[in-house]
């Protein structure tokens, strides 16, 4: 039976936003509890934030969500370090999932959908798409397990992507703002112009 195990990457400086953005509060709530939140899906095995920021990890661990506290400063680092903590559990067949933790309009239907997906054709890639663009998450097959690991510095999943086109297929979103990430405060404002607010995550996930 295929798994599927989420990475949550919450590692990032956040220089341009002048804060720790993962603790900027949206509509009452850290922005990273919107992640944790669409990362609660039926559809995921096990998750696991990776973070540099000691308050992100008493925030989740307080809220029972398994946290690995790193010091690595690059990206393939972070991303080796999560495989590290999770390929025990992981067999073949099985899925990891990506999920960056600054995309607070990334619902949990969209996610279980992506899982869904990826549970169809265990050997290819899942990675959202608006339409316009392709972004993040994305779900990689087991199989690509050691190639993550083995990430060029500085270099991301999307590296991994490139390397094996053949393998990536798509889960398209009517909603543009799944994939707004936000790095600036005025990156606040996308979420919410033409649109509703968000919706506040689920308060067995929020701390």
């Amino acid at each position: 039976m295929t798994k599927i195990y989420c990475i949550l990457m919450a590692s990032g400086k956040a220089r341009r936003f002048g804060e720790n953005k993962l603790l900027y509060k949206i509509n009452g709530q850290p922005m990273i509890n919107f992640a944790v939140n669409a990362a609660s899906s039926d559809e995921i095995a096990g998750r696991l934030i990776v973070t540099v920021h000691e308050q992100v990890k008493e925030l989740m661990s307080a809220a029972g969500i398994p946290c690995a506290l790193h010091t690595f400063p690059d990206r393939n680092q972070a991303i080796r370090f999560g495989i590290e903590n999770l390929e025990s559990s992981i067999n073949q067949d099985d899925g990891i999932l990506f999920m960056p933790c600054d995309q607070p309009g990334l619902t949990r239907e969209t996610v279980s959908a992506m899982c869904r997906q990826f549970k169809t054709d265990p050997k290819r890639i899942v990675r959202l798409h608006d339409g316009e663009r392709p972004g993040a998450p994305v779900v990689f097959p087991s199989s690509l397990m050691k190639e993550l690991k083995e990430l060029p510095p500085k270099c991301g999943g999307s590296y991994v992507i490139k390397a094996h086109p053949e393998l990536v297929s798509y889960y398209y979103t009517k909603d543009p703002r799944e994939l707004i990430d936000i790095d600036t405060v005025e990156d606040l404002h996308k979420l919410s112009q033409n649109h509703p607010p968000l919706q506040r995550p689920r308060k067995s996930h929020t701390a």
